[in-house]
């Protein structure tokens, strides 16, 4: 089988992506999914809708996109459920499920690219939409959506940038069925939050006693660096989890070349 009539006429690949979702969401959630339709507009009416895209390839050949289209408050349920509380990351699984069904049916293996979130006229350009609604109960609260081919009619805008939230910049690759990635792990590099600097001099740093203030070089509300063995390469912003700090990056560095 091809993988056209796979995506196009098997169930299997919406069902496997709503599974990843019930399992993100907890026990108490029940999802269904719904017979495919033409438009996400066919089943969402909301004017603030959440997307997530992953593009896949088959031998190096862009091959489609699978993607999960969420209402605004549906979206914020997912967000909530990942450990870095993004809406890509919540979706990540149930798409690459999704994929790994479709390889599966179609007897391809598809490397798949990372999740990212777009606005929702990025799918405008894409030929043969093929839209499930997902159901929670009788109520749509979403849509997975895949199509075939390359998205070249689809605007090729930057990843979906919320205030708050974080955004994703650099894509990444997941071998399928069978291939072995090439992956170096297990190698401990020291991790610094900066949260900004300032210059003083030696009398001044002796002078330091409980309840100085020092003064730095960064706002309040601006962002903070994080660099791994000494070199930026992200920022986010500080944030409370579980009574501890953490850093919700919102943005990743280009690599140096």
């Amino acid at each position: 089988m091809t993988l056209s009539p796979a995506l196009l006429a098997d169930p299997g690949a919406p069902l496997a992506c709503v599974t990843a979702l019930e399992d993100a969401l907890g026990p108490d959630t029940i999802l269904a999914v719904g017979m495919p339709r033409a438009s996400v507009h066919d089943v969402l009416r909301d004017d603030h809708l959440r997307v997530v895209v992953m593009s896949f390839t088959s031998d190096g050949v862009a091959a489609g996109s699978v993607a999960v289209v969420a209402t605004a408050a549906f979206g914020e349920s997912l967000e909530a459920s990942a450990a870095d509380e993004m809406f890509s990351s919540a979706c990540r699984p149930g798409l690459e499920a999704a994929a790994v069904t479709l390889g599966s049916v179609a007897s391809q293996r598809l490397d798949v690219q990372r999740a990212l979130e777009r606005d929702l006229d990025w799918l405008a350009g894409a030929a043969e939409l093929v839209v499930f609604p997902i159901l929670d109960g009788t109520q749509p609260v979403a849509c997975f959506v895949a199509f075939l081919g390359a998205a070249d009619e689809a605007p090729e805008a930057a990843p979906r940038a919320t205030p708050g939230r974080g955004r994703t910049s650099q894509p990444g690759r997941i071998m399928l069925a069978g291939e072995s990635p090439l992956v170096l792990a297990d190698v401990e590099m020291g991790v610094t939050a900066e949260i900004g600097r300032c210059r003083m001099t030696v009398r001044d740093v002796l002078a330091l006693g409980s309840g100085a203030v020092i003064d730095l070089d960064r706002l309040a509300n601006q962002p903070v660096d994080v660099l791994v063995n000494g070199t930026p390469i992200a920022r986010g912003e500080i944030v409370v989890v579980d009574d501890e700090f953490a850093i919700r990056i919102s943005e990743i560095f280009e690599p140096a070349t």
